[in-house]
């Protein structure tokens, strides 16, 4: 009987002839590689500078008194990550005789015992908006990506950061 000079392939043979690695591993050290790089970008990206904003006066938090936060309530959702981001809504009243071109506001956020366990600056005004002119009412929306799970759930405590009137 002749002998069939042809090899079946078998699983461990096919790819032997190949020079280097199949292109299905080629294929999953591309997708690792774009992965890690998107994530990367994402949390490992430049984040702006935080700006040192000079401390209020003693008129500037006399003022501060003038404005009056109203309407405030909160709400969630969920973004392509599946994290949570909570927004914080509300209107701010100036009910003094000042234009207001800025207004930044520290935040701080309680957990059930009390206790800070979030400390944020956000700019209710920032300086790019229009000025909040005597006797004006307007929204503000305030995003925030993570608060901590022991958060109370309670609208945070606003202090005065800064503020420029004329």
């Amino acid at each position: 009987m002749p002998e069939d000079t042809e090899q079946q392939q078998t699983p461990d043979s096919i790819g032997e002839n190949a020079s280097g690695p199949p292109l299905i591993l080629w294929i999953a050290i591309g997708m690792v590689v774009v992965i890690g790089a998107v994530i990367a970008f994402l949390f490992l990206g430049s984040k702006p500078e935080a700006v040192l904003l000079p401390p209020p006066t003693q008129e500037d938090i006399a003022y501060g008194e003038q404005l009056q936060l109203s309407e405030l309530h909160l709400s969630a959702e969920e973004n392509f990550l599946n994290q949570q981001i909570t927004y914080l809504d509300g209107q701010i009243t100036n009910k003094g005789q000042k234009t207001v071109q800025q207004l930044t506001m520290r935040l701080l956020f309680r957990d059930y015992y009390g206790q800070v366990i979030l400390q944020q600056d956000q700019p209710i005004l920032p300086e790019s908006s229009e000025p909040l002119i005597p006797g004006q009412t307007r929204q503000f929306q305030l995003r925030f990506d993570y608060i901590p799970q022991t958060w109370n759930r309670q609208i945070p405590e606003f202090t005065l950061l800064s503020i420029r009137a004329q």
